[in-house]
Parts: C-alpha cells; sequence; structure tokens
C-alpha cells in the first residue's frame, strides 16, 4: 500500500514539473483562452475517466490522474494571465483577490466532501466525483463570459531562448523569484511538520495549551489563519484603488506584508512552548497579513511581465518554487534528527524539531532583503516591461495593418 501510494504521489509531482516546464517553454505561443478551455476539458475528462478503471489497472489510474494533474496546472496557470489581459489596477487585485479566495473555499469544501463520504463509508470513487462534476457547470458558465481579447497569444516569431529567458532581464523579477522560493521552501516545510510540532509541544509543555484538549488546539491554530483572511479581504479591497501598475505601493506592500508575515513564522516556532495566546495571534497575523502578501505578490509578477512574456513568467516562478521545495521535508527531518541525537524524550524531540525549523527559517532572512530591493527596481523594471510589450505589439501587427493606420492618421492631419 505505501509503495502504491508513494508511487502515485510520485507521479503526481512529475506532472505538476512537466505541465510548469511546457508552459514556460510553449505558453506564450499558445492563444489563452482556447488553452484554458482545453485544459479543463481535459480536467474534467481525465477526472471521470480515472474513475473507470478498475483494482487491477492501477498504472491505468495513475496515468489518467496524472494527465488530470497536468491539466488542472494548466488551467490555473491559463486563469492567472487571462487575469491580466482583462484586468488592471483596482480591478486586477480584486480578480485575484477572488481567485485566491475561491482555490481556498474550492479547497476546503472538496476536503469536507472527501472526508463525509469516505467516513460514511461510502465507494471512494463516489468522493472523487466531487472536483470534476462541479467543474462542469462552472466551464458552461464560463464558455458564455469568456470572450476573445486581441492579446490571446503571441503571433511574433521569437526563438524559444528568448521566450523562456526574456524575464530573466527584469530585476525585480528575478528578486521575487528568489525571494519567493525561499518563502515557500519554509512555508512548505513547517506546514508539513506542524501537527509533529505540536503534538510534541503538546506531550512536554501541557500546561501552556489552557487545558484544551490536542484536537482542540490543533484546530484552533489550523482555522484561525481563515478568521484573519476574511477580515483582510474588505481592507484589501479598499487599498486596492492604490495598485496601479506603476505605483510604489505594491512593492512597499509586498515587503512590509512579507516582512510581518514572516515574524509571524518565527513566532509561531518559538511561542508553542511558551505562550499558546500568542501562537494563535501569530497564526491569525499570518493569515490576516499573509492574504494580502498572497494577492499582491501575484499582481506584481503580472505588472513586471510584458504581455507576450507573462505565461513564461508565472510558469518560470512557479517551477522554480515547485524545484526549491524538493529537498524541504527531508531537510527539516535530517536536522530534527541530528540536534535530538540518541534521545527519544518528548522534550528532545520538540527541541530538536523546533530548532531544525528554526534553521529553515533562517532563509527567510535573504527573503525579506530580497523585497525589500524590489522597490528600488520596480517603477523601472515595469517601464521596460511596458515599453517591451507596446514594441512586440506593433512588430506583430501586420505591415498592411500598420501602413492603413499611418494612413488614417495622415488623413487627420490634413
Amino acid at each position: 500500500l505505501y509503495l502504491y501510494n508513494s508511487s502515485f504521489q510520485t507521479f503526481i509531482s512529475l506532472a505538476h514539473l512537466i505541465s510548469l516546464v511546457i508552459m514556460w517553454l510553449f505558453g506564450d505561443m499558445m492563444p489563452k483562452r482556447a488553452l484554458f478551455f482545453v485544459a479543463l476539458s481535459c480536467w474534467i475528462a481525465f477526472g471521470l475517466a480515472s474513475l473507470l478503471a478498475s483494482a487491477g489497472q492501477f498504472w491505468l489510474f495513475v496515468l489518467l490522474k496524472t494527465a488530470e494533474s497536468m491539466s488542472n496546472e494548466i488551467c490555473l496557470l491559463s486563469v492567472a494571465v487571462l487575469q491580466a489581459e482583462r484586468f488592471n489596477g483596482k480591478m486586477l487585485t480584486l480578480s485575484i483577490m477572488c481567485n485566491v479566495v475561491a482555490l481556498n473555499v474550492g479547497n476546503g469544501i472538496s476536503i469536507t466532501a472527501n472526508s463525509f463520504f469516505l467516513a460514511s463509508g461510502t465507494d471512494w470513487k463516489l468522493a472523487s466525483l466531487v472536483v470534476p462534476v462541479s467543474l462542469i457547470p462552472s466551464a458552461i458558465l464560463t464558455s458564455f463570459f469568456l470572450k476573445a481579447t486581441e492579446s490571446s497569444g503571441s503571433t511574433r516569431s521569437v526563438s524559444l531562448l528568448s521566450n523562456a529567458l526574456g524575464m530573466l532581464r527584469s530585476k525585480s523579477y528575478v528578486l521575487i523569484v528568489i525571494a519567493q522560493s525561499m518563502g515557500l521552501f519554509y512555508a512548505m516545510s513547517f506546514a508539513f511538520w506542524l501537527p509533529s510540532l505540536t503534538l510534541d509541544a503538546f506531550e512536554t509543555f501541557p500546561n501552556i495549551f489552557t487545558g484544551l484538549s490536542y484536537p482542540a488546539a490543533t484546530s484552533l491554530i489550523s482555522n484561525i489563519g481563515a478568521v484573519g483572511i476574511v477580515l483582510a479581504i474588505p481592507i484589501l479591497a479598499y487599498f486596492s484603488k492604490y495598485f496601479s501598475s506603476s505605483s510604489l505601493v505594491v512593492p512597499i506592500t509586498l515587503a512590509l506584508a512579507g516582512t510581518i508575515t514572516r515574524l509571524c513564522f518565527l513566532g509561531q516556532i518559538t511561542m508553542i512552548s511558551v505562550n499558546f495566546p500568542i501562537t494563535v495571534l501569530s497564526f491569525f497575523g499570518d493569515g490576516f497579513i499573509g492574504f494580502p502578501f498572497a494577492v499582491v505578490s501575484q499582481q506584481i509578477i503580472i505588472n513586471l511581465a510584458p504581455a507576450h512574456h507573462r505565461t513564461s513568467a508565472i510558469s518560470l516562478l512557479r517551477l522554480t518554487e515547485a524545484v526549491v521545495r524538493i529537498p524541504a521535508f527531508q531537510l527539516v527531518g535530517w536536522l530534527s534528527d541530528s540536534f535530538r541525537g540518541d534521545a527519544t524524550t518528548s522534550y528532545a524531540q520538540f527541541y530538536g524539531l523546533r530548532n531544525a525549523l528554526l534553521c529553515v527559517w533562517s532563509v527567510n532572512l535573504p527573503a525579506t532583503i530580497c523585497y525589500i530591493l524590489v522597490i528600488r527596481y520596480y517603477r523601472e523594471d515595469v517601464a521596460k516591461a511596458q515599453e517591451s510589450g507596446r514594441r512586440h505589439k506593433v512588430q506583430s501587427t501586420p505591415l498592411i495593418s500598420r501602413k492603413s493606420t499611418d494612413i488614417s492618421i495622415d488623413a487627420r492631419i490634413i
């Protein structure tokens, strides 16, 4: 069973990496609206087809779920680019907010529904129907409202290398890729080891948890961040009017929110054995400040990328994050064992794991510096991106259309 499960997870991880590489190299050459609907249709089709695999067709099931995972990743990437094509400034911020909230709510509903079906003894295939079936009405509605735009694909012939590496000329983009990768390296490892850290702290310092049971304590710190997100939504919606593409409010908000979020990370590690209310407050701050940070970090990538490089910019960022976070879980486990030595007490286990997480948390220091440096280069890089976009649009316009435009301009002048 463990071998099958690990094989399944390996294939899913490879699917994400492969889809990100494909979108990084070729995504900007494809019409985004068509790509979105093809990916969404494949997501639904492969999800439903995987349920037809019998118990003796494990590898067929894995291949279908792998294809479903690739379609899912491509679909989500297409959504981010389509948002950038249709909105800017305040409306772009609001659309990204809706996207982030929808993903969180959707994941929560999916997990809850799956848990309900499985706990009730229902066939697991019925639980797996939740996502593909819920996508069908969304696909139908989207087909009516999502209209094609002029910038839905790149028609200009460009070299594959130039398209894939074009964004590396932007200092702000490179700094954000480095910072985001470091931050996700820590965040993924902390999320993975949080249940163990909480359990070790509960067994070693039970009085710290103010009489709460272990399930109640874990439920509180797991859900208090959602309360912070709910409170942050109207505040961010109000201030979104200041988030124009060239405004320094965007990188300043990113740097400030990133710094505070990383201090909340530190509080989560250090306070869980000292003061549980402060620990809860740290998780609340993670949600309250982390939500604007998540929204602005997506918007700033869109602002820094010319229209003809948006897909490769987003894909390269997510690809780098995916690769960097691979060793995160194992590194924390190795460091924890090194700190703990041969000791087997809950005290030794807690401090071994806590010290390991503190070591990994240190990557947030250079990440914070990178976010602050973005403020220095942001306006310059946005101006270059806008100029590059205008130049690309002119060069992609057929020569006869340019001549017609010039004639009409001359006529108006005369």
